[in-house]
C-alpha cells in the first residue's frame, strides 16, 4: 500500500485521515510526485492488462485491430500487438473487409518498435498494395504508410531511400491538402526530411527543410511545444556542423528555454 490508511474509508473532510495521508506521502523519498508516479505506473499496468485480456477474448477482426493499436501505441506492448493482429488477419469475418483495415500497417509499426525493420517494410508494402487496390481509400492513409516506410529506411541508415518515400508522402499531402496547407502531419514529414539531410551531412538542405517545418510547428503547435523544441535543437546541430556556432547557440538556447 502506498499509505498506511484505509483509503476506502478516508475522506477529504476527515482531517485526521487527511493528516495521516499527508504524513505518509511526506515519508516517501519523492513526496507527492513519487506517489503520483507510482499510482500512474500501477494504473497504466492495470489498463494495459485489461486491454490485453479483452484482446484475448475478442474474435472479431475489426475490434482486434483496434485493441492491437491500443496495445502498441498506448502501452508499447509490441509482441502482444503482433499476436493480436495475427489473430485479426485469421478471423473468419475478414473477407474483403480486410481491405478497409490497416492491420498490415499496425504490424509494421509493431515490428519497427522492435527494431525488425525488414519485417516492418514487408508489412508496409502489403498495406501499400491494399491502399492502391482499394478504390476510395483515404490518400491520408497512403501518405502515412509511405512516411512509415521512409522512417524504417532512415532507421537503417538508408537516407536516400528514406527521402524517396518521404517525398512521395509529401507530394500526396500537398495534392490532398493543398500546396500551402499547414498541419502537423505535413510539418512532421518536412521535419523528417530535414533530419535525413542532416544525417547525410547536407546541412544547407537540412536547414531549409527544418526551417519550413519550424514555421508550421510554431503556427500549429505553438512556440513552446516539445516538437518545436526538437526542431530547434536539430537546427542548432545543423549550424554547429557547418561551423556557424553563434547561429547554433541561438537555436540551442531557444530549445533550452522550452525544455528546461
Amino acid at each position: 500500500a502506498l499509505v498506511a490508511v484505509d483509503v476506502c474509508k478516508a475522506t477529504a473532510t476527515n482531517l485526521d485521515d487527511l493528516a495521516l495521508i499527508m504524513r505518509e506521502i511526506a515519508c516517501l523519498e519523492g513526496g507527492a510526485v513519487d506517489m503520483n508516479t507510482r499510482i500512474s505506473a500501477h494504473l497504466r499496468g492495470w489498463y494495459g492488462d485489461t486491454v490485453s485480456h479483452l484482446a484475448r477474448a475478442e474474435t472479431r477482426s475489426a475490434y482486434l485491430g483496434q485493441l492491437a493499436f491500443v496495445l502498441l501505441s498506448v502501452f508499447e506492448r509490441a509482441d502482444e500487438a503482433l499476436e493480436t493482429l495475427q489473430r485479426a488477419m485469421a478471423c473468419s469475418d475478414v473477407g474483403a473487409k480486410h481491405m478497409e483495415r490497416p492491420h498490415f500497417y499496425y504490424m509494421g509499426q509493431a515490428y519497427s518498435s522492435k527494431g525488425e525493420y525488414e519485417r516492418a517494410l514487408w508489412c508496409y508494402e502489403q498495406q501499400l498494395a491494399i491502399t492502391k487496390a482499394t478504390q476510395g481509400q483515404s490518400p491520408g492513409r497512403r501518405s502515412t504508410v509511405l512516411t512509415a516506410m521512409g522512417q524504417a529506411y532512415f532507421n537503417t541508415g538508408k537516407y536516400d531511400r528514406a527521402l524517396e518515400y518521404y517525398q512521395q508522402s509529401l507530394a500526396i499531402q500537398k495534392a490532398f491538402l493543398g500546396e500551402h496547407h499547414s498541419d502537423t502531419e505535413t510539418a512532421a514529414t518536412i521535419n523528417v526530411m530535414g533530419q535525413a539531410y542532416l544525417s547525410k551531412g547536407e546541412y544547407d538542405r537540412a536547414i531549409e527543410y527544418l526551417q519550413k517545418s519550424l514555421v508550421i510547428q510554431k503556427t500549429t503547435l505553438g512556440d513552446n511545444h516539445p516538437d518545436t523544441a526538437i526542431t530547434l535543437n536539430a537546427m542548432g546541430h545543423a549550424y554547429s556542423s557547418k561551423g556557424e556556432y553563434d547561429r547554433a547557440l541561438e537555436y540551442y538556447q531557444q530549445d533550452l528555454a522550452i525544455t528546461k
